[in-house]
């Protein structure tokens, strides 16, 4: 910024710029003396992928106050994506682990993914080839994270996994569920069959076993 007057002195009364993706630090005194100038620092974080807009506003003595500088920026961030966004495990018995269930992580923006942590809560375990982060465009930008379910305890349990990473929104979450039974063990009596049998010496009666 630049006090352009051979004689006169611009007095500075306020800084402002647009909320958003800019911020601004300067060096300008409340007087900018003659023939003299100062620098203003903008610093462009983008929160949004695309093209980003905002201005600054200075507030002076001179002539057309208030000045507006306009600024422009083009944002390259990660976008991420679940698939699917929650999962619900069928009945297993207490103890044992369900087969793994596989949740899509994507990343759709036009800058890497970091990934700085996958953790799971609840009753619930994860394996993934994420690695460190996904990179942009068509390749490389997918991974599978593949949520295992062990009940310790009866009853519906729920959980939730959570990608902590550099896009917005982190964390990015997915809601787990599923419903923890004790084991048991009956005997059932086929279809069309009876409860009841003679069974001569010698002879084999069949029944179907039942567990859980």
């Amino acid at each position: 910024m630049a006090n352009t007057s051979a004689f006169g002195d611009v007095s500075i009364s306020n800084f402002g710029i647009t909320p958003g993706d800019f911020t601004e630090t300067n060096n300008c005194p409340v007087t900018l003396l003659a023939a003299s100038s100062c620098t203003v620092q903008v610093t462009f974080v983008p929160t949004a992928g695309g093209t980003r807009t905002a201005t600054i506003t200075i507030t002076d003595s001179a002539r057309g106050s208030p000045h507006i500088v306009n600024l422009t920026g083009t944002g390259h961030v990660p976008i991420v994506s679940l698939s699917p966004t929650s999962l619900t495990f069928a009945a297993q018995a207490v103890g044992t682990s369900s087969a793994g269930r596989p949740v899509l992580l994507t990343n759709s923006g036009s800058f890497d993914l970091t990934i700085s942590n996958i953790g799971v809560t609840g009753d619930f375990s994860e394996t993934n080839n994420c690695g460190l982060g996904l990179a942009f465009g068509s390749l490389g930008n997918t991974c599978q994270i593949s949520v295992i379910f062990s009940p310790s305890v009866s009853g519906t349990l729920t959980g939730v996994l959570s990608i902590t990473d550099n896009a917005s929104g982190s964390p990015h979450t997915a809601s787990l569920s599923g419903q923890g039974v004790n084991p048991s063990l009956g005997l059932g009596v086929p279809q069309g069959g009876s409860s009841v049998a003679v069974v001569n010496a010698g002879s084999i009666a069949s029944y179907t076993a039942l567990y859980g």
